[in-house]
């Protein structure tokens, strides 16, 4: 396979990293059960554990923040649109707090893993994962 130059590369090996963290979420249904959202987390902690040195140095040489906002985008569509909206009624204070929320979950989450990733949170993978579970068993 031939790339035009390391951007097209770069790019490439992005789409596959999205398209792994995707499906893991497309597979678990999480919101049905509190199990399938905890097995959420673990897959995506054992992926990105998996990928841990590509997840670093594109958190490292990201270009213009697009690796992150990009994640971020992907997994607040996710967790606004199968969580939050088709999963329990519309909140009484309307889309705003539902949007809101969404937006805290989403960007905690990927905080906390950058921060790992990073080595500024110097935990093992299966501490993360239960410490963010029960965080995200309160919503």
């Amino acid at each position: 396979m031939h790339y035009k130059d390391v951007y097209d590369l770069y790019s490439h090996i992005e789409n596959e990293l999205y398209t792994g963290l995707g499906e893991l979420f497309e597979k678990s249904n999480p919101y049905t059960n509190e199990k399938n959202l905890m097995d959420l987390i673990d897959n995506i902690m054992d992926y990105i554990s998996l990928h841990h040195d590509i997840f670093k140095l594109f958190i490292q040489l990201d270009f213009n923040g697009n690796v992150l906002s990009r994640l971020k985008k992907y997994f607040y569509d996710k967790v606004l649109h199968e969580c939050i909206i088709l999963s329990r009624p519309i909140n009484i204070n309307g889309t705003d707090y539902d949007k809101v929320e969404a937006n805290f979950i989403v960007s905690g989450v990927i905080g906390v893993l950058e921060d790992w990733l990073t080595d500024g949170m110097v935990m093992p993978r299966e501490n993360v994962s239960v410490i963010l579970q029960r965080i995200l068993e309160k919503f």
